[in-house]
This record gives structure tokens, sequence and C-alpha cells, in this order.
């Protein structure tokens, strides 16, 4: 299935992820593991179990969802009248990339037990430069992704 590319990110107040925090940790059913290489930020994701989810979120910069193990929906998320709405954009099985448009604000879902992927993205300071990566560590507040 092909995935719909949004053409124009709409307005929400899905939270825009703004800082590194690197190495490894649990949330809930996710193991995620962070790690800069050169000017790549990438995020490693475990999904334990079938059904658990990456929050909406989204970022500055278009970035890449790849999906290594099992299956993923991904999904748009909008605001109506103050009440979050999430609208399929497709499934997508292992191996597969998901590119997702700067300011669009998604989530995505575990399709099946033990589902990994990755989403890497350009590490980028405040107005669109590349970073260095030997400037990169969890104190920088001024990166952006």
């Amino acid at each position: 299935m092909k995935i719909k590319q949004a053409k124009k990110a709409k307005k929400t107040s899905v939270p825009i992820v703004s800082k590194c925090k690197l190495g490894k940790f649990q949330s809930g059913d996710m193991i995620f593991e962070e790690k800069v290489i050169g000017d790549l930020w990438i995020r490693e994701m475990i999904f334990k179990k079938k059904g658990s989810k990456k929050n909406g979120h989204k970022h500055n910069f278009d970035h890449l969802h790849y999906v290594t193990a099992g299956s993923v929906e991904l999904f748009e998320v909008t605001e109506k009248d103050g009440k979050i709405i999430e609208t399929s954009i497709g499934k997508k099985v292992a191996p597969a990339m998901l590119i997702v448009p700067k300011g669009m604000a998604h989530s995505v879902v575990a399709l099946e037990d033990n589902t990994m992927a990755s989403c890497i993205q350009p590490i980028r300071r405040v107005k669109g430069k590349p970073m260095e990566s030997e400037y990169v560590d969890e104190t920088h507040s001024d990166i952006r992704l």
C-alpha cells in the first residue's frame, strides 16, 4: 500500500519534538535507543506488543521511519473542536520506509508483537544549519529534530 503524502501540514496542539535524549530508555510497552552518528539522529524503537503506540508528535524537518521487523500503521494526527483525530495514512510491512513531512503531526502503531523501527533525521540548529556531531550531547538545547 502506498503512503499518502500530506499536502500541507495542519495546525495542531501536538508537541514538536525538539530535544535529544541520547541513550536507552523504556516507556510503557516500548524500548527506545537514541544515537547520534555524524549529523544524523536515530531513534531505534521496539514495540513489544501489538497495539503499542508512539503517540502523536511532529518535527521541524522531514524525516524517515524505517521499519526493520514486523509491521506498523502510520496516522496523521489533527485536531477538531478540541478533539484529537487520528487518520490512517497507510500500513507497511518490514522492510519498509515511511517518509513523514515536516510539521505533520503523526503517530505510529505496531500491528504485531516485537515490531522494530527507527526514526532517522538530520540534526539541525534552530536556523536549519547542520550541526557538527562532536558538539552533540544532552546539554545542547538548541538542537532541533
